[in-house]
């Protein structure tokens, strides 16, 4: 029987850096609050690449995650011409699903601009609910020292 647990310091983050597109904003050159959310999967697909947890990962697996939940703070504009750094931090939890954390700051002042978390779940690939961990994915906790 193995025991989880929370270790306190450990961390999983990936970063991305993303310019806003004039595609990406309204008439008056602010980015539509919409376009957070490609950002935010931008930043999932980076840590897919940075920490191998990435969607065709999990797909070769036999798996699919669709995002379940999305909360987002939006705490100041983001504008035609600027950069957006996004951080996408793993958050373990005991459950069957991936959550994340983000922070998105503007590259030069490093003003928050908005705050999120996403929840996804496991389907396998009849689209039934995993309510169990698949073993790949508590594999790969154990290998990041989120259980032992």
């Amino acid at each position: 029987m193995s025991f989880e647990f929370i270790p306190e310091d450990k961390v999983l983050i990936a970063s991305v850096s993303i310019p806003v597109r004039f595609s990406e904003v309204d008439s008056m050159g602010i980015v539509w609050h919409g376009n957070y959310l490609q950002y935010l999967e931008i930043a999932r697909e980076q840590f897919g690449r940075q920490h191998n947890l990435g969607y065709l990962d999990i797909y070769a697996m036999g798996y699919q995650v669709p995002l379940i939940d999305l909360n987002i703070q939006y705490k100041w504009k983001l504008q035609y011409g600027d950069t957006v750094i996004v951080n996408a931090t793993y958050k373990y939890v005991e459950g069957a699903k991936i959550v994340f954390d983000y922070k998105m700051t503007l590259v030069d002042s490093e003003r928050v601009i908005a705050t999120a978390t996403t929840t996804q779940v496991f389907l396998d690939m009849e689209g039934n609910l995993m309510l169990i961990k698949p073993t790949f994915y508590e594999e790969w906790q154990r290998k990041n020292g989120f259980i032992s």
